[in-house]
Protein backbone atom coordinates (compact mmCIF):
# COMPACT_ATOMS: atom_id res chain seq x y z
CA UNK A 1 0.00 0.00 0.00
CA UNK A 2 1.27 3.30 -1.13
CA UNK A 3 2.30 6.65 1.44
CA UNK A 4 2.88 9.34 0.12
CA UNK A 5 4.42 12.44 1.19
CA UNK A 6 4.64 15.98 0.41
CA UNK A 7 7.33 18.28 0.82
CA UNK A 8 5.32 21.08 1.36
CA UNK A 9 4.02 24.10 3.92
CA UNK A 10 0.79 25.94 3.80
CA UNK A 11 -1.26 28.27 6.10
CA UNK A 12 -4.69 27.47 7.02
CA UNK A 13 -6.05 31.00 6.14
CA UNK A 14 -4.78 31.19 2.61
CA UNK A 15 -7.41 28.11 2.04
CA UNK A 16 -10.20 29.75 4.44
CA UNK A 17 -10.10 33.43 5.45
CA UNK A 18 -11.55 34.41 8.93
CA UNK A 19 -14.05 37.05 7.88
CA UNK A 20 -14.81 34.16 4.48
CA UNK A 21 -14.98 31.32 6.81
CA UNK A 22 -16.93 32.98 9.71
CA UNK A 23 -20.06 34.47 7.28
CA UNK A 24 -20.26 30.74 6.22
CA UNK A 25 -20.64 28.66 8.92
CA UNK A 26 -22.86 31.51 10.37
CA UNK A 27 -25.12 31.40 7.30
CA UNK A 28 -24.96 27.62 7.26
CA UNK A 29 -26.38 27.42 11.07
CA UNK A 30 -29.09 29.74 10.36
CA UNK A 31 -29.81 27.53 6.94
CA UNK A 32 -29.93 24.28 8.84
CA UNK A 33 -32.18 25.42 11.66
CA UNK A 34 -35.09 25.91 8.74
CA UNK A 35 -33.80 22.74 6.86
CA UNK A 36 -33.22 19.62 9.24
CA UNK A 37 -36.02 19.92 11.67
CA UNK A 38 -35.86 16.79 14.30
CA UNK A 39 -38.55 15.25 12.66
CA UNK A 40 -36.19 15.16 9.12
CA UNK A 41 -33.30 13.79 11.34
CA UNK A 42 -33.12 9.80 11.24
CA UNK A 43 -30.55 8.09 14.12
CA UNK A 44 -28.49 5.73 12.56
CA UNK A 45 -25.46 3.51 13.15
CA UNK A 46 -21.75 4.30 12.66
CA UNK A 47 -21.15 4.78 8.58
CA UNK A 48 -17.89 2.84 8.68
CA UNK A 49 -18.20 -0.15 10.60
CA UNK A 50 -21.70 -0.51 10.99
CA UNK A 51 -21.64 -1.17 15.07
CA UNK A 52 -24.41 0.61 16.85
CA UNK A 53 -22.22 1.23 19.59
CA UNK A 54 -21.72 4.84 19.77
CA UNK A 55 -21.36 7.34 22.73
CA UNK A 56 -21.90 11.17 22.65
CA UNK A 57 -18.81 12.79 21.13
CA UNK A 58 -19.93 16.68 20.56
CA UNK A 59 -22.93 19.26 19.36
CA UNK A 60 -22.25 21.19 16.15
CA UNK A 61 -24.89 24.31 15.15
CA UNK A 62 -27.25 22.23 17.66
CA UNK A 63 -26.71 19.00 15.82
CA UNK A 64 -25.25 15.96 17.96
CA UNK A 65 -22.33 14.25 16.60
CA UNK A 66 -21.12 10.92 18.15
CA UNK A 67 -18.30 8.37 18.46
CA UNK A 68 -18.24 4.87 17.08
CA UNK A 69 -17.21 2.68 20.27
CA UNK A 70 -15.96 0.13 18.06
CA UNK A 71 -13.63 1.74 15.17
CA UNK A 72 -13.37 5.28 16.11
CA UNK A 73 -15.40 7.27 13.66
CA UNK A 74 -17.44 10.32 14.31
CA UNK A 75 -20.63 11.20 12.87
CA UNK A 76 -23.46 13.12 13.15
CA UNK A 77 -26.74 10.81 14.28
CA UNK A 78 -29.56 11.56 13.91
CA UNK A 79 -28.74 12.98 10.94
CA UNK A 80 -30.59 14.32 6.92
CA UNK A 81 -31.20 11.98 4.41
CA UNK A 82 -28.97 12.40 1.36
CA UNK A 83 -31.87 14.39 -0.80
CA UNK A 84 -32.65 17.07 2.18
CA UNK A 85 -28.25 17.78 1.36
CA UNK A 86 -28.52 18.00 -2.06
CA UNK A 87 -31.39 19.99 -1.96
CA UNK A 88 -29.17 22.19 0.78
CA UNK A 89 -26.27 22.42 -1.58
CA UNK A 90 -28.09 23.27 -4.78
CA UNK A 91 -30.43 26.32 -2.90
CA UNK A 92 -29.22 27.08 0.17
CA UNK A 93 -27.83 30.46 1.24
CA UNK A 94 -24.73 29.36 2.33
CA UNK A 95 -23.87 26.96 -0.34
CA UNK A 96 -24.30 30.02 -2.90
CA UNK A 97 -22.37 32.33 -0.29
CA UNK A 98 -19.16 29.28 -0.58
CA UNK A 99 -19.43 29.19 -4.45
CA UNK A 100 -19.92 33.51 -4.79
CA UNK A 101 -17.43 34.56 -2.20
CA UNK A 102 -15.37 31.94 -0.33
CA UNK A 103 -14.17 29.74 -3.25
CA UNK A 104 -13.59 32.54 -5.58
CA UNK A 105 -11.29 33.96 -2.83
CA UNK A 106 -8.66 31.62 -2.25
CA UNK A 107 -9.32 29.54 -5.41
CA UNK A 108 -5.16 31.05 -7.43
CA UNK A 109 -4.60 29.27 -3.70
CA UNK A 110 -6.84 26.41 -4.36
CA UNK A 111 -5.68 25.07 -7.37
CA UNK A 112 -2.09 25.71 -6.98
CA UNK A 113 -2.44 23.30 -3.76
CA UNK A 114 -4.85 21.38 -3.66
CA UNK A 115 -6.19 21.05 -7.30
CA UNK A 116 -3.03 20.43 -9.80
CA UNK A 117 -1.61 17.97 -7.20
CA UNK A 118 -5.01 16.38 -7.32
CA UNK A 119 -5.23 16.17 -10.92
CA UNK A 120 -1.53 15.17 -11.44
CA UNK A 121 -1.81 12.01 -9.03
CA UNK A 122 -5.07 10.97 -11.07
CA UNK A 123 -2.84 11.31 -14.35
CA UNK A 124 0.02 9.29 -12.56
CA UNK A 125 -1.50 6.44 -10.54
CA UNK A 126 -3.82 5.66 -13.86
CA UNK A 127 -1.25 5.36 -15.86
CA UNK A 128 0.51 3.22 -13.27
CA UNK A 129 -1.99 1.04 -12.74
CA UNK A 130 -4.85 0.90 -15.39
CA UNK A 131 -3.22 2.65 -18.26
CA UNK A 132 -6.31 1.70 -20.82
CA UNK A 133 -8.13 3.98 -19.20
CA UNK A 134 -10.34 5.87 -21.19
CA UNK A 135 -13.81 7.00 -19.51
CA UNK A 136 -13.53 9.02 -16.23
CA UNK A 137 -16.53 9.76 -13.67
CA UNK A 138 -16.83 12.12 -10.83
CA UNK A 139 -19.13 11.60 -8.21
CA UNK A 140 -21.05 14.25 -6.42
CA UNK A 141 -18.85 16.58 -6.92
CA UNK A 142 -19.03 20.33 -5.10
CA UNK A 143 -15.80 21.64 -6.43
CA UNK A 144 -16.61 23.96 -9.76
CA UNK A 145 -13.36 24.72 -10.42
CA UNK A 146 -11.70 20.90 -10.30
CA UNK A 147 -14.57 20.04 -12.54
CA UNK A 148 -13.73 22.91 -14.71
CA UNK A 149 -9.59 21.85 -15.02
CA UNK A 150 -10.70 18.43 -15.16
CA UNK A 151 -12.81 18.83 -18.29
CA UNK A 152 -9.65 20.14 -19.97
CA UNK A 153 -7.15 17.12 -19.67
CA UNK A 154 -7.16 15.17 -22.59
CA UNK A 155 -5.49 11.74 -21.05
CA UNK A 156 -9.11 10.81 -20.85
CA UNK A 157 -11.45 10.37 -23.99
CA UNK A 158 -14.74 10.68 -21.97
CA UNK A 159 -15.52 12.19 -18.88
CA UNK A 160 -18.84 12.86 -16.84
CA UNK A 161 -19.94 14.69 -13.72
CA UNK A 162 -22.40 13.05 -12.26
CA UNK A 163 -24.63 14.23 -9.83
CA UNK A 164 -23.06 17.43 -8.89
CA UNK A 165 -23.93 19.75 -6.27
CA UNK A 166 -23.95 22.74 -7.95
CA UNK A 167 -26.51 23.69 -10.80
CA UNK A 168 -24.10 22.37 -14.17
CA UNK A 169 -26.87 21.97 -16.50
CA UNK A 170 -24.43 21.26 -19.28
CA UNK A 171 -22.79 18.83 -18.07
CA UNK A 172 -23.79 15.16 -19.05
CA UNK A 173 -24.74 12.78 -16.34
CA UNK A 174 -26.01 9.13 -17.83
CA UNK A 175 -24.93 6.27 -15.98
CA UNK A 176 -22.67 4.30 -17.60
CA UNK A 177 -19.73 1.51 -17.23
CA UNK A 178 -16.46 3.37 -16.65
CA UNK A 179 -12.65 3.36 -16.25
CA UNK A 180 -12.13 5.85 -13.19
CA UNK A 181 -14.02 7.00 -10.44
CA UNK A 182 -13.26 10.25 -8.29
CA UNK A 183 -15.20 10.99 -5.20
CA UNK A 184 -13.59 14.55 -3.37
CA UNK A 185 -14.77 15.08 0.11
CA UNK A 186 -17.82 13.00 -1.40
CA UNK A 187 -17.81 10.74 2.10
CA UNK A 188 -17.73 13.36 4.55
CA UNK A 189 -21.73 15.02 3.49
CA UNK A 190 -23.05 11.07 2.16
CA UNK A 191 -25.96 9.88 4.69
CA UNK A 192 -25.95 6.53 3.12
CA UNK A 193 -22.43 5.88 2.82
CA UNK A 194 -23.19 1.82 1.75
CA UNK A 195 -24.91 3.05 -1.06
CA UNK A 196 -22.39 5.74 -2.32
CA UNK A 197 -19.66 3.25 -2.36
CA UNK A 198 -21.74 0.67 -3.96
CA UNK A 199 -22.73 3.34 -6.54
CA UNK A 200 -19.07 3.83 -7.13
CA UNK A 201 -18.68 0.22 -7.29
CA UNK A 202 -21.29 -0.25 -9.56
CA UNK A 203 -19.92 2.21 -12.08
CA UNK A 204 -16.20 0.45 -12.10
CA UNK A 205 -15.21 -1.94 -15.04
CA UNK A 206 -13.75 -4.94 -12.99
CA UNK A 207 -10.56 -3.74 -11.95
CA UNK A 208 -11.03 -0.10 -12.20
CA UNK A 209 -9.90 2.74 -9.66
CA UNK A 210 -11.28 4.73 -7.04
CA UNK A 211 -9.84 8.32 -5.93
CA UNK A 212 -10.86 9.39 -2.99
CA UNK A 213 -10.42 12.35 -0.60
CA UNK A 214 -11.49 12.88 3.01
CA UNK A 215 -10.57 14.15 6.29
CA UNK A 216 -10.00 11.46 8.82
CA UNK A 217 -10.99 12.12 12.70
CA UNK A 218 -7.17 10.12 13.71
CA UNK A 219 -5.68 12.86 12.06
CA UNK A 220 -3.12 15.13 14.40
CA UNK A 221 -5.21 18.25 14.58
CA UNK A 222 -8.80 16.78 14.48
CA UNK A 223 -7.82 14.83 17.55
CA UNK A 224 -6.22 17.93 19.33
CA UNK A 225 -8.75 20.08 18.14
CA UNK A 226 -12.18 17.62 18.66
CA UNK A 227 -14.77 19.79 19.36
CA UNK A 228 -13.21 23.01 18.79
CA UNK A 229 -12.18 21.65 15.41
CA UNK A 230 -13.76 24.57 12.68
CA UNK A 231 -13.80 21.61 9.89
CA UNK A 232 -16.48 19.63 11.23
CA UNK A 233 -20.01 20.70 10.88
CA UNK A 234 -23.05 19.70 9.23
CA UNK A 235 -23.98 19.29 6.38
CA UNK A 236 -20.14 19.90 5.12
CA UNK A 237 -19.00 16.58 7.40
CA UNK A 238 -21.52 14.41 8.90
CA UNK A 239 -19.00 11.85 8.53
CA UNK A 240 -15.64 12.28 9.79
CA UNK A 241 -14.02 8.73 9.79
CA UNK A 242 -11.28 7.32 11.78
CA UNK A 243 -8.20 5.46 9.73
CA UNK A 244 -9.45 2.08 10.98
CA UNK A 245 -13.27 2.99 9.90
CA UNK A 246 -12.29 3.87 6.15
CA UNK A 247 -9.93 0.45 5.86
CA UNK A 248 -13.11 -1.29 7.24
CA UNK A 249 -15.59 0.21 4.93
CA UNK A 250 -14.05 -0.49 1.93
CA UNK A 251 -12.99 -3.96 2.99
CA UNK A 252 -16.65 -4.50 3.50
CA UNK A 253 -17.42 -3.55 0.00
CA UNK A 254 -14.16 -6.09 -1.82
CA UNK A 255 -12.12 -2.94 -2.68
CA UNK A 256 -8.24 -3.23 -2.91
CA UNK A 257 -6.49 -0.61 -1.19
CA UNK A 258 -3.59 0.60 -3.59
CA UNK A 259 -2.88 3.74 -1.89
CA UNK A 260 -3.35 5.44 2.28
CA UNK A 261 -1.93 8.32 2.58
CA UNK A 262 -2.15 11.71 4.46
CA UNK A 263 -0.09 14.46 2.87
CA UNK A 264 -1.76 17.12 4.87
CA UNK A 265 0.28 20.18 4.72
CA UNK A 266 -2.12 21.71 7.98
CA UNK A 267 -2.30 20.17 10.65
CA UNK A 268 0.08 22.21 13.19
CA UNK A 269 -1.06 25.56 11.30
CA UNK A 270 -4.44 24.89 12.03
CA UNK A 271 -4.12 24.40 15.70
CA UNK A 272 -1.55 27.56 16.02
CA UNK A 273 -4.14 29.41 13.96
CA UNK A 274 -7.31 28.30 16.68
CA UNK A 275 -4.97 29.24 19.65
CA UNK A 276 -3.95 32.55 18.23
CA UNK A 277 -7.94 33.02 17.86
CA UNK A 278 -8.51 31.79 21.56
CA UNK A 279 -5.34 30.95 24.10
CA UNK A 280 -7.76 29.11 26.38
CA UNK A 281 -8.55 26.27 23.74
CA UNK A 282 -8.38 23.10 26.13
CA UNK A 283 -4.85 22.00 24.18
CA UNK A 284 -2.64 19.17 25.63
CA UNK A 285 0.88 21.50 27.01
CA UNK A 286 2.99 19.85 24.66
CA UNK A 287 1.44 20.94 21.84
CA UNK A 288 1.18 24.59 23.08
CA UNK A 289 4.65 24.31 23.73
CA UNK A 290 5.77 22.97 20.26
CA UNK A 291 4.08 25.96 18.52
CA UNK A 292 5.10 28.34 21.43
CA UNK A 293 8.62 27.31 21.46
CA UNK A 294 9.31 26.00 17.88
CA UNK A 295 10.20 27.65 14.48
CA UNK A 296 9.22 26.74 10.51
CA UNK A 297 12.00 24.42 10.34
CA UNK A 298 9.97 22.28 13.54
CA UNK A 299 7.05 22.78 12.15
CA UNK A 300 7.89 21.74 8.53
CA UNK A 301 9.23 18.59 10.31
CA UNK A 302 6.77 17.50 12.34
CA UNK A 303 4.31 17.83 9.70
CA UNK A 304 6.16 15.20 7.74
CA UNK A 305 6.45 12.98 10.22
CA UNK A 306 2.62 13.36 10.23
CA UNK A 307 2.51 12.04 6.79
CA UNK A 308 4.92 9.46 7.27
CA UNK A 309 3.11 7.76 9.76
CA UNK A 310 -0.42 8.55 8.18
CA UNK A 311 -1.19 10.65 11.22
CA UNK A 312 -2.91 13.83 9.03
CA UNK A 313 -6.14 14.88 9.13
CA UNK A 314 -6.37 15.23 5.45
CA UNK A 315 -6.53 11.68 3.54
CA UNK A 316 -6.39 10.64 -0.11
CA UNK A 317 -6.96 6.94 -0.90
CA UNK A 318 -6.70 5.03 -3.98
CA UNK A 319 -8.92 1.76 -4.59
CA UNK A 320 -9.46 -1.09 -7.07
CA UNK A 321 -12.42 -2.83 -8.02
CA UNK A 322 -11.90 -6.58 -8.14
CA UNK A 323 -11.46 -8.30 -11.52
Amino acid sequence: MKNVVFNDTGREIEFKPDRLLDEYRKLTAQDLKAEFSAATLSPRNCPACLSNQQAKAFDKFGFAYVECRSCGTVYMSPAPRDEAIRQHYLTSASSRFWQDNLSKATEDKRIEKIYAPRLQWILDMTREYLPRAKKLASINDKNKSFVQGLARTAQFEQKLVINPYFEAPDLPGARQSVDVVLAFETLDYAADIDRLIGDIKNLLVPGGLSFITTISISGFDQQVLWENSNAIFPPDRINVFSRKGLLQLFGRHGFEVLEYSTPGILDLDVIRHALAKDRDLPIPRFVKNLISEGNEQVFKDFQQFLQVNKLSSFVRILLRKGE
